[in-house]
């Protein structure tokens, strides 16, 4: 059997996407992949040579290399894409495997393949979903971009059409595409990677404890739509001046920094954190880490009282890593987090991501004894094993 794996777009940063595209090749390791561009970056490379890495009898197909300091040409590419996409032939392919969050499904398939579509969202900037603003979308008039993306809408609806099967990775996506299609998926949960809390770990987050006294942690790369600005504001607000820490790096750093030293009105100081091997920044009782290693990722998280997720989330994988570390997560009831955490059982649902509600949501999480073994189970739900081994008996 042939089997064609087809995926958007090699972004310039890598995600939670990125991750499960790599256990879709696990489960069909003999695939071919059809990528439709590479934004071309140190970050899009090392990927590409990670799967060839790990999956050497999988042959590879990418479409359009686009440069990382040419924005306008990624935002543009968007549109291009369903026509990018036709340049691949799959009529010799018995399975067609789209995973998407964009427009990867509107390939056209050969006569005799059998299309499924896996999907992480229908396409944020068509359906006018959470979070699918840009500096494009506010410099373009409204009725240019509407009438560049009626083509796309239409070979959307007509990808989703083709499909044999449809499948998505939350009940919250599940939602968006009956909305959107009138058309009922089976959810899969994706898989997420973690290690066994060891020793070592524990070790590790008790002298995380040591450094920053009792923490709270938002850990992702840092986009405007992840509501960061409402954690930073929390940690100012809080009268008992509770240590507040930012990981992780992205497009909104610098931007959530100033931001947070106008609030805080003092300009941020420089401090390097011996236990990470790391310069941060420091603005009274919060720290901005920057990226923090794969190693000090999980000792960072296993020390925390908690951590936040605070928009929108089609799943959120850093959520079931920070059970998987005996953490619980508090986070905004919208998007996939209520069906990851559950209230008081794997974190705490707050009804919207205000400084006030982030505050009384730690005050309710500080009343609930929680067990780290019960959050580890939680996590279990979600592992790679799991998800491969529903793939293959779903997808075939």
């Amino acid at each position: 059997m042939k089997i064609a794996v087809v995926y958007d777009y090699i972004p310039p940063m890598g995600g939670g996407a990125e991750r499960v595209l790599l256990d879709i090749l696990a489960a069909f390791p003999q695939s071919d992949l059809f990528i439709g561009a590479q934004v071309v970056t140190e970050f899009s490379n090392a990927y590409i040579e990670e799967i060839k890495l790990k999956f050497p009898e999988v042959t590879l197909h990418i479409g359009r290399k686009i440069s990382a300091g040419d924005p306008f040409s990624f935002r543009f590419f968007h549109y291009s894409l369903p026509q990018e996409m036709q340049q691949f032939s799959f009529e010799e392919y018995d399975t067609i495997v789209c995973y998407t969050s964009f427009l990867a499904h509107t390939i056209k398939g050969g006569s005799r393949a059998k299309k499924i579509i896996y999907m992480n969202t229908p396409a944020r900037m068509l359906w006018h979903l959470s979070h699918s603003t840009s500096t494009l979308k506010m410099l373009t008039p409204k009725e240019i971009l509407t009438v560049a993306k009626s083509p796309l809408l239409l070979q959307d609806i007509q990808g989703m059409r083709t499909a044999d099967k449809v499948f998505c990775i939350s009940s919250a996506v599940k939602e968006r595409i009956f909305s959107s299609y009138n058309h009922i998926a089976e959810v899969i949960y994706p898989s997420v990677h973690f290690p066994e809390l060891t020793d070592s770990i524990t070790t590790k987050a008790n002298q995380m404890k040591e450094l920053f006294g009792d923490y709270f942690l938002h850990i992702s790369r840092i986009e405007s739509y992840k509501n960061i600005d409402s954690f930073v504001a929390a940690a100012e607000k809080d009268p008992k001046s509770r240590t507040f820490i930012v990981a992780g790096h992205g497009p909104y750093f610098e931007k959530l920094l100033q931001n947070s030293e106008k609030r805080y009105g003092v300009a941020a100081q420089t401090v390097y954190l011996t236990e990470l091997g790391i310069t941060a920044k420091k603005i009274q009782n919060t720290y901005f880490l920057g990226n923090v290693s794969e190693e000090m990722k999980w000792p960072l998280i296993a020390g925390a009282n908690a951590t936040f997720s605070l928009n929108d989330e089609d799943f959120g994988i850093t959520k079931v890593e920070s059970l998987a570390m005996g953490t619980p997560v508090i986070g905004t009831n919208e998007g996939a987090t209520p069906e990851v955490i559950e209230h008081t059982l794997g974190g705490i649902l707050l009804s919207d991501s205000s400084a006030q509600s982030i505050l009384a949501g730690i005050e309710q999480l500080e009343q609930v004894a929680w067990v780290t073994k019960k959050l580890r189970a939680k996590a279990e739900e979600f592992t790679p094993d799991r998800f491969i081994s529903k793939v293959q008996e779903l997808f075939l």
